[in-house]
């Protein structure tokens, strides 16, 4: 039986799931950078 990533993240500790939260905001930040910096003009970077 496969088990969802909803159910999966109920059985998560508070600090872990705190944790879990805050490693995808800042692989999404990076990941905006990342995008942002490959869009600009040569010279400028973010």
């Amino acid at each position: 039986m496969y088990l969802t990533v909803k159910q999966q993240l109920k059985n998560l500790s508070k600090e872990d799931y705190q944790n879990l939260k805050m490693l995808s905001h800042t692989a999404k930040n990076l990941c905006m950078h990342w995008i942002f910096v490959s869009l600009s003009p040569p010279g400028k970077s973010g």
